[in-house]
């Protein structure tokens, strides 16, 4: 069923909890709906929480709490596989004049860039 900015208004206003206690779950969810359809519109939440007469950090409290804000993908486990490190090719690394470094060089190279030097 969808509300209306006005009947989620007069739904806050006729519960008798909120300011202090909790509002009832069926309504935060009616109000979460109506705010994510008015986002999809490109109304700001601000602009919406103050249209039905809660305050935005509610709102996002409320979305957070139903699964739905920043943190919910930090509290999902997700499947990770471990693979061990393939081998190195090699851990020399050859400085040379004015800065000139050469890294990943095995003993062959080392001797070919030595042969070809002299």
């Amino acid at each position: 069923m969808t509300k209306t900015i006005e009947e989620v208004r007069a739904a806050l206003v006729r519960s008798k909890e909120g300011l202090g206690r909790p509002y009832p779950e069926h309504i935060r969810s009616t109000v979460l709906a109506l705010a994510e359809r008015q986002r999809r519109a490109g109304v700001g939440l601000g602009s919406f929480a103050a249209e039905v007469g809660v305050s935005a950090t509610t709102l996002r409290k409320w979305k957070r709490d139903a699964g739905g804000g920043p943190g919910a993908a930090r509290a999902a486990f997700c499947e990770v596989e471990i693979v061990a490190p393939g081998p190195r090719a090699s851990a020399l690394v050859i400085h040379g004049p004015s800065g000139l470094r050469i890294e990943g060089a095995t003993i062959t190279d080392l001797a070919e860039l030595v042969r070809r030097l002299a």
